[in-house]
C-alpha cells in the first residue's frame, strides 16, 4: 500500500512539473537579437550591442534622442524624429527645427517667423501675429494693403492711395487722383451739389415746356 501512495505521489508529481513546464511559456526574443526582450532596451529593432549613449535606457535605435536622456520622454507627436520635450513645433513636422528668429517657436508654427515673439500673441486670431499683423485687432489672414502705406485695407480710409476717400470714391481699387481744381468724375458728389444739379434740371425742363 505505501509503495502504490509512494508510486502514485511521483506520478502526480511528474505530471504537474511537465504541465508546468507546457504551460509555461520560454521568454521571448522579438528581434532576435540574441538579448531576451525583458533584457532587451530595443525589443522590437534588431541591436545586439545593446548600445544607449545617454543611459536612459533606451537603446539608440530606438531612441529619439539618443544623445539626450529623457526615459519617460520618448513621445513624439509629429512624427519628425525630434521628440516633444525639445521640438520648437512638437505638433507640425520639422526634421530641421528651423527657427529663423530665435524665439523658440519653429517657422512651420510661427505666426511671425521673421519678428521675435515667443508669446505668439494674435489678438484678432487671423493667424498672423500681433507684432507683423498690419490689423492686429481685425482680423485680415491676408495682410492685403493695396497702397503699401503701412494701414491695411480693412482699416484704410483711402484704400487705393489716390487722395480720394472711400466713401466718395467710385473707384475705391483703382488709382486715379482728382484733376485740376479737385473736381474729378470718379468722385460722388456731395448731397448739396446733387441738389443743386437736380433743381438745375427741373428748371431746364420747365423753360423748355414753356417754349
Amino acid at each position: 500500500m505505501k509503495k502504490t501512495s509512494k508510486r502514485l505521489f511521483i506520478a502526480i508529481f511528474a505530471t504537474t512539473i511537465s504541465f508546468c513546464a507546457i504551460a509555461q511559456p520560454l521568454p521571448l526574443d522579438t528581434d532576435g537579437d540574441g538579448v531576451l526582450n525583458y533584457l532587451d532596451n530595443a525589443p522590437r529593432i534588431f541591436n545586439p550591442t545593446q548600445q544607449d549613449s545617454d543611459g536612459d535606457g533606451v537603446g539608440d535605435v530606438a531612441d529619439n534622442a539618443p544623445y539626450m536622456a529623457n526615459p519617460n520622454s520618448q513621445t513624439d507627436s509629429d512624427g519628425d524624429g525630434v521628440p516633444d520635450y525639445r521640438d520648437n513645433a512638437p505638433y507640425r513636422a520639422n526634421p530641421d527645427q528651423t527657427d529663423t528668429d530665435g524665439d523658440g517657436v519653429g517657422n512651420v508654427a510661427d505666426n511671425a517667423p521673421l519678428i521675435f515673439n515667443p508669446d505668439q500673441t494674435d489678438s484678432d486670431g487671423d493667424g498672423v501675429g500681433d507684432v507683423a499683423d498690419n490689423a492686429p485687432y481685425i482680423a485680415n489672414p491676408d495682410q492685403k494693403d493695396m497702397d503699401f502705406d503701412g494701414f491695411a485695407d480693412v482699416l484704410d480710409l483711402d484704400i487705393d492711395g489716390d487722395g480720394i476717400l472711400n466713401a466718395s470714391d467710385l473707384a475705391p481699387y483703382t488709382f486715379d487722383p482728382p484733376i485740376g481744381n479737385g473736381n474729378d468724375q470718379n468722385t460722388v458728389p456731395e448731397p448739396g451739389m446733387l441738389a443743386l444739379l437736380g433743381l438745375a434740371l427741373a428748371g431746364l425742363v420747365i423753360t423748355r415746356r414753356k417754349q
